[in-house]
């Protein structure tokens, strides 16, 4: 049953080795012969997975739709760089469309950080209600400033710890060094454990794990699994610390640019949110139940008591996310907690609604 994971994972990890020495360099500037009418899309993608088959499917539809006059011209497979590097190629027009994760957003934007605080929602239907009904809006605006168009959330799953031996207790990262990414909430909650933290780069973790340069990080179970990162670090306990989601974007001057039709040409062929969300959450359900009979991978569930000492150390790194995640962190975290409010009162009415006898 783990072979589907072996396979999809020596794919991605030949493709991180060989895109390493590429994460340093600039997006290709677009040739002067381009035509005004190619979308550059970009994202960093692996190959029979559906985020590599809905930019493939983006583009499918976009072909069948007529009247917009658009070609798009993917390089999703992250052939163009890091994501840091193509987002400053996308906010320079240089790439016009793409698929990035909260953690190369938040170098940006650090507001978006605090979507990646511990434990700050409870399930995926809390995280969909809280994103969706109000906080949406308020991201749009503050990607709209650095030029940055807003156009869906997408999905990467929850976040888990992993590490190079047996892990089951904050006390057993004591000292240990965690990798962490450029997001403030990762680099709290690393220190919260008591682990020393290293910020690098996806394309260094593979080096800095096999040297030991770091010996756990955090990581949604896709790109543990799919990456590589299990080869090296085949310990994963399942924290489910943080709700962890991807977003499409557009360069906003382009997208203002464009005529009605082609705009709602390109949202037609994105799809909706929803069946993105569901296609990917069917995907990594799928793959956490072969990561279970994979003899390779060491996996530990919690227990409650467990679970529950991990939330309160988790939580308490929340004022300081609140503090590091920008002039607007503040404000967005007490909407949170508001559609919080709302969100477990409409679960509970329709809780009392689906079991009333009568």
């Amino acid at each position: 049953m783990h072979t589907g994971i072996s396979m999809r994972r020596t794919l991605l990890f030949a493709l991180v080795v060989l895109l390493g020495p590429a994460c340093s360099s600039d997006p290709a500037e677009p040739s002067s012969a381009d035509p005004a009418h190619v979308i550059r899309v970009s994202s960093l993608a692996v190959p029979a997975t559906p985020w590599y088959d809905g930019w493939r499917a983006f583009e499918a539809r976009l072909n069948q739709l007529d009247g917009h006059g658009l070609t798009a011209e993917l390089f999703i497979t992250g052939q163009l760089g890091s994501e840091e590097t193509v987002l400053s190629g996308l906010r320079r027009n240089r790439v016009q469309l793409g698929g990035f994760s909260l953690h190369g957003l938040a170098t940006v934007v650090p507001e978006l950080s605090l979507l990646l605080a511990p434990y700050l929602f409870e399930s995926e239907s809390h995280a969909d209600f809280v994103i969706d009904r109000y906080l949406s809006d308020i991201y749009r605006d503050l990607l709209a400033e650095h030029g940055i168009k807003l156009l869906a959330w997408s999905e990467v799953g929850w976040n888990h710890v992993y590490a190079t031996r047996p892990v089951q207790a904050p006390s057993d990262l004591q000292r240990m060094p965690m990798r962490t990414s450029n997001a403030e909430a990762t680099r709290l909650f690393a220190e919260a454990v008591g682990a020393r933290t290293i910020n690098i780069t996806f394309a260094d973790l593979h080096t800095a794990l096999q040297t030991g340069m770091v010996t756990s990080g955090q990581s949604g179970i896709g790109m543990y699994l799919m990456t590589g990162i299990s080869r090296e670090a085949p310990h994963l306990l399942l924290t489910g610390h943080a709700y962890d989601t991807g977003v499409t974007v557009a360069n906003r001057e382009w997208w203002q640019a464009l005529g009605e039709s082609q705009r709602e040409a390109i949202l037609q062929a994105l799809g909706t949110q929803d069946e993105g969300r569901r296609t990917i959450r069917k995907h990594l359900a799928t793959l956490q139940h072969e990561a279970f009979a994979d003899p390779h991978i060491t996996i530990t569930q919690l227990s409650p008591e467990q679970q529950a000492s991990w939330q309160a150390l988790g939580r308490s790194t929340h004022a300081a996310i609140v503090a590091g995640s920008g002039p607007r962190g503040a404000e967005i975290y007490e909407l949170v907690m508001r559609a919080t409010q709302e969100w477990r009162a409409r679960s509970q009415a329709d809780y009392q609604h689906n079991t009333d006898p009568s």
